[in-house]
């Protein structure tokens, strides 16, 4: 009968200690999961510091918020020329019965924030990020041109920078990230918004497709 009572205290201690235990974790993360959550959303995001160069790349995808960030740049002086990029037709737009492409998208938001037509290069090319980065590539070589600023969404930069040099490899071309000015909306409480728990969770899933596919890695 001692034993039994020695091993239903011990037993008894065992789970308290078991108890505290979990209580410590889930305080712990009460007190912490916003800043654990940040660094989840913010490993997405890389911003470089941007310097003049050959070429401003808006990616096709959210025309306004890249290219309104484009037009910034532009106007800024940090290059003379933006290339639009993106050959699909999002769904929003045909479903109005129009036929525009992300390019054609993003030069229009570009045009109506004050860039000259004539100084965008429209590339109806690319149903992915690894499509475009070749295309963008080949017209880079064919012009000689040694330097771009990426733009994007931010949590679409670090896939999309790490593709752009990938494809880029071998060849004497500086590549500069500047995602769109969402960057600071997309850290804050990511996590309360439908829309950035979707694109955060498609990020993380592509970032592993594009190093399974294609072997592109951190």
């Amino acid at each position: 009968m001692r034993r039994k009572g020695k091993f239903a205290i011990k037993k008894l201690i065992n789970l308290k200690v078991i108890l505290l235990i979990l209580f410590v974790l889930f305080l712990f993360f009460a007190l912490t999961y916003s800043f654990w959550l940040r660094t989840i959303g913010g490993f997405l995001i890389v911003e470089d510091k941007v310097e003049k160069a050959d070429l401003i790349v808006v990616l096709g995808g959210k025309a306004f918020e890249r290219a309104s960030h484009a037009a910034e740049l532009f106007k800024s002086g940090f290059s003379k020329r933006v290339l639009v990029s993106g050959e699909l037709v999002p769904d929003e737009i045909r479903a109005v019965g129009l036929s525009l492409t992300e390019a054609e998208l993003s030069r229009n938001v570009l045009v109506s924030k004050g860039v000259p037509k004539k100084l965008i290069i429209l590339m109806n090319k690319g149903t992915s990020t690894f499509e475009e980065a070749q295309a963008i590539k080949d017209l880079m070589t064919r012009r000689n041109y040694k330097s771009a600023i990426i733009v994007t969404s931010p949590f679409h930069s670090r896939r999309a920078i790490l593709t752009f040099r990938f494809v880029f490899r071998g060849k004497d071309v500086k590549l500069m990230m500047s995602p769109s000015k969402e960057k600071n909306l997309a850290l804050k409480n990511w996590w309360t918004r439908e829309e950035d728990l979707i694109d955060l969770n498609n990020e993380y899933i592509k970032l592993g497709l594009y190093f399974f596919k294609y072997f592109i890695h951190l």
